[in-house]
């Protein structure tokens, strides 16, 4: 099996980066590694994926440094970052190689062995290929020390099952997945405190599967420690849960102003477990609970096009039509419940329907989230009225919010693509800026900008219901939103 070796590169240095895949070819020959950068990146194949799903599958990851490398915040910030994560967990080794001189101290490199030796770059050589064959040659010992960390002499494949050596660090790690839950209340996940022990767990049980595979030819379907065993499908869910949650969270955090959140990093966390997802979805096309995630996962990733969530959501409740046990059911319920909240108007019906599924469960969280949305949402024999097909955000908004402190929100969108806005709370006033952008289709708002003109945000909500000259909306946060137009 060929380690995979991921190129990470200023664009402006892609002349080195093409000269050291000529160099390469040694190793290539020799099936020790197969090399990846962004240039091998498909037609019509979304870069940021492609990125991701290499970066995270590297075995080494090699940075060329050079003032450009070190200027980008893409390969700093996105995947040097996820790359040290990785290091760290004992999941992959960095080799950065300095292609051209600038000053590392200070930076992540600092700390490391940098290629090739005493700091000296490459462009500095009087004959650069003497430099490279000196890179490559330190990159065999690096193969050979990643090779005796990724294999054991135990760890085989038999069938479909791959038995691992029984070492209490391995069969803690099975031990310890089953803590992970999808039986989440309506403000988040179920998920254990040690959430980054068992994220590395996680990670360790999936990096010696797949090199098993690749280097037996053979498809894993179960893992097993000693009298221990868990379906793979259920170690990618557990995996994919984690990350939706840490994203959930990245987002909560930025709402309450607790966190700067980095766009950037909370599309690669869901992506990442959306990748995940539909590898556990390829295993097992009917497993409930993939789908359930995979569902959840999409409704953050493309809020403005319900489409494909909705579609996995049906399928659920087609295979749930006679659940067999609580946890079945309780995927039914949450499916039930989503589909109903997934287009505005919220539909009355698919939310009572949920709520009786979690009130036979004994879910009073549950049961009690579906009476708020009803209450707020599905009263048109109350007054409640469709929204208007035309709802047009452009103006100035007096915005009341249904959170716990009697929030307010004075919101002004403008035609040219920009907004403005200030929100008071017990004393304290927030202004926000940024820009905006509207989907008739489901009446949803998007705004993106910067809190006090430091903190990123980003907020989305969607207008469900009109009452006495108010807009009913509700926001991504969890906030009900009443709007109404100023004069």
């Amino acid at each position: 099996m060929a380690l995979q070796i991921f190129i990470s590169y200023a664009h402006e240095d892609e002349a080195f980066m093409q000269e050291f895949v000529k160099h390469l070819s040694s190793l290539k020959h020799r099936k020790l590694v197969d090399a990846w950068h962004d240039r091998k990146i498909k037609i019509g194949e979304r870069w940021g994926d492609a990125i991701s799903e290499n970066l995270e599958g590297a075995h080494i990851i090699i940075p060329l440094i050079s003032a450009d490398f070190l200027f980008s915040e893409y390969c700093t910030d996105i995947e040097m970052t996820r790359a040290v994560e990785r290091e760290t967990a004992g999941d992959a080794i960095i080799a950065p190689v300095m292609v051209r001189a600038v000053n590392i101290k200070g930076t992540p490199f600092d700390r490391m062995q940098v290629f090739p030796k005493d700091l000296k770059a490459v462009k500095s050589w009087n004959d650069p290929d003497a430099a490279w064959v000196q890179v490559v040659s330190a990159l065999e010992a690096v193969c050979e020390d990643m090779m005796r960390r990724v294999f054991t002499d135990d760890d085989v494949v038999e069938g479909e099952t791959m038995e691992l050596n029984s070492s209490s660090a391995d069969i803690d790690r099975i031990k310890s997945m089953a803590h992970v839950v999808d039986t989440a209340g309506p403000q988040g996940a179920a998920m254990p405190g040690n959430q980054e022990h068992l994220k590395e767990d996680l990670d360790e049980i999936l990096q010696k599967r797949k090199s098993l595979e690749e280097l037996q030819d053979a498809t894993v379907k179960e893992i097993k420690v000693g009298n221990n065993s868990i379906a793979t499908i259920e170690v990618l869910l557990k995996k994919a849960m984690l990350l939706r949650n840490e994203a959930d969270q990245m987002f909560r955090d930025s709402m309450d102003g607790h966190k700067e959140m980095n766009e950037a990093h909370y599309i690669i966390k869901l992506s990442e477990a959306h990748k995940l997802l539909l590898e556990a979805n390829a295993l097992d096309p009917t497993d409930t609970g993939v789908l359930l995630e995979m569902a959840k996962v999409l409704i953050n990733l493309t809020p403005d096009d319900p489409r494909d969530e909705e579609e996995l959501l049906m399928k659920i409740v087609t295979l749930l039509d006679n659940p067999k046990d609580e946890q079945e059911t309780f995927r039914l319920a949450h499916a039930i419940f989503l589909i109903g909240t997934s287009r505005h108007p919220y539909s009355e019906e698919q939310i009572l329907r949920a709520r009786g599924l979690f009130e036979k469960l004994g879910r009073t969280d549950w049961t009690s989230q579906c009476d708020y949305i009803i209450e707020k949402y599905c009263r048109e024999e109350e007054g409640y009225e469709e929204a208007p097909v035309e709802f047009n955000p452009i103006g100035d908004w007096y915005v009341n919010l249904g959170d716990a402190v009697g929030s307010v929100m004075y919101l002004s969108i403008y035609e040219q693509g920009n907004f403005i806005a200030g929100q008071e709370a017990e004393g304290v006033r927030i202004t926000a800026q940024g820009t905006w952008s509207f989907t008739p289709a489901t009446n949803t708002v998007f705004l993106q900008g910067t809190l006090e003109n430091m903190q990123p945000f980003v907020l989305t909500f969607a207008v469900g219901g009109f009452e006495e000259n108010i807009y009913i909306a509700m926001g991504s946060d969890g906030c009900a939103y009443f709007m109404q137009r100023m004069t």
